[in-house]
């Protein structure tokens, strides 16, 4: 009994050290980034200005993204920032964190979203559009 009890256990681990080498090895190559949809609305006057996505320079480098890019995509308009989401979930962004503040008269509304990368060509997915 004790000739086949050993080499179970040796086996065993063997075979859960190499899943677990595995599984570190893919998650490896995964990388997260942020970016933010923001709102403002103007508290005093009760309009607001839709949601926007807004990428920083870093963010934009890596995505390939050129300074008129990123100038496209400021210019993005989504009536809500409901609307901006279900548009960037279909590209595989996520909602990490939300928040609020008030300052001089405006609310701003800004929701921060990720998406897990393989290859950073990946991160411009859904932000390049074609303009209307």
């Amino acid at each position: 009994m004790k000739g086949f009890i050993l080499p179970l256990v040796i086996f065993g681990s063997s075979l859960c050290s190499s899943t677990t080498a595995n599984a570190e090895d893919e998650n490896a190559a995964v990388k997260r980034y942020y970016i933010t949809l923001s709102n403002t609305e103007r508290t005093l006057i009760g309009r607001g200005t839709g949601a926007s996505i807004v990428v920083g320079e870093s963010f934009a480098a890596k995505a390939g993204l050129s300074k008129d890019d990123v100038a496209n995509i400021g210019k993005y308009r989504f009536p809500s920032l409901q609307e901006a989401m279900n548009f960037m979930s279909g590209h595989g962004w996520k909602l990490a964190e939300a928040y609020s503040t008030t300052l001089a008269g405006s609310a701003n509304t800004v929701w921060v979203i990720y998406k897990d990368v393989t290859d950073e060509a990946q991160l411009a997915e859904g932000l390049i559009r074609e303009e209307d």
